[in-house]
């Protein structure tokens, strides 16, 4: 199954999440899942930022889920 399948049957699944799939040691993702990706900082941790914006996400292996972020903070 193709890295762009995963992500489509993740992002169905999971619709309030940012979906991102680690391939290579990199984050991968698609959509406006990428945009967003492409606007946070290289140099520091991504997750941490996603955390400090207040952004659900869902880290993706093959299918298995390794962390999934969902934020208490509601405005």
């Amino acid at each position: 199954m193709g890295i762009y399948n995963r992500y489509h049957i993740a992002k169905k699944v999971y619709m309030n999440y940012l979906v991102i799939i680690i391939r290579k040691g990199k984050y991968v993702s698609y959509g406006i899942d990428t945009l967003i990706l492409k606007r946070l900082k290289k140099n520091v941790n991504i997750e941490y930022q996603l955390q400090k914006l207040h952004i659900n996400y869902l880290v993706l292996d093959n299918l298995d889920i390794i962390r999934k972020y969902e934020d208490i903070y509601k405005c």
